[in-house]
């Protein structure tokens, strides 16, 4: 029963955290770490990564790194989905701190894992951080190299990370001039959203859809998606 709890105080974490709650998301975290054992790799990876995550959020970094490299000290887990999904901890606390050189260290270990224990949960993220580690820094060939690969496949296994990874492609498109490549890119989440109804996915993909006419001056366009478009704010798994 201990360890439902442990489940359950993951979940809610997760929730809290994507409300933006970080006291609360923080206080679930550290019950669930407290009450799953050490067996439980996966969903006690994830509530590492949540502790070190709600502790970002509420403004302790010092605190999230040492919680996260404490985590990846017991050599037992290494090689793991657990350990995987601690060093993500860094990835999102890198590209929200904008450190972006920790996030491509992080990012290149996790995709070096995600090949080793073939994990494409793993892969997906690795190639993604490392991508729009790259984008921001203005490197576009190398961003390109690496997201790619994920819209290609790894992605496509998960709605969330396909609409990152898409946008994030669309936006080394419109970087690098291409912008019938970026509409297309656009319009292939749109697509997944209308096979899958999901509302929240197409919200996303729509009103990106308007921010990429307004890029290239076309205003009335613009317009026109966005009456198409919720003006509630986006889903918070796809900000």
């Amino acid at each position: 029963l201990k360890n439902l709890h442990g489940e359950w105080d993951t979940l809610r974490s997760l929730l809290y955290y994507h409300m933006a709650d970080g006291p609360n998301a923080l206080s679930y975290a550290k019950q669930a770490v407290a009450r799953l054992p050490g067996e439980h790799m996966s969903v006690r990876g994830l509530a590492i990564m949540l502790l070190g995550m709600s502790y970002q959020m509420i403004g302790d970094l010092q605190k999230s790194h040492a919680v996260t490299l404490a985590a990846l000290k017991d050599k037992k887990t290494h090689h793991t989905t657990y350990h995987g999904r601690v060093l993500l901890t860094f990835c999102y606390t890198g590209n929200m701190e904008t450190d972006l050189n920790r996030v491509i260290q992080a990012a290149r270990q996790i995709l070096s894992l995600g090949q080793e224990i073939d994990l494409p949960e793993l892969i997906a993220h690795g190639y993604y951080f490392q991508g729009i580690s790259h984008y921001e820094s203005k490197v576009l060939e190398a961003a390109d190299k690496y997201l790619a690969p994920v819209t290609e496949g790894f992605s496509m296994k998960n709605s969330h990370n396909f609409a990152y990874i898409a946008v994030a492609m669309a936006l080394v498109y419109i970087a690098s001039g291409l912008s019938n490549q970026a509409g297309e890119m656009v319009e292939s989440v749109v697509d997944y959203a209308f096979r899958l109804q999901n509302t929240s996915l197409l919200q996303t993909a729509q009103t990106f859809q308007a921010e990429l006419a307004i890029r290239q001056g076309n205003l009335s366009e613009a317009g026109q998606w966005m009456k198409t478009v919720n003006p509630d704010p986006l889903h918070v798994a796809y900000r």
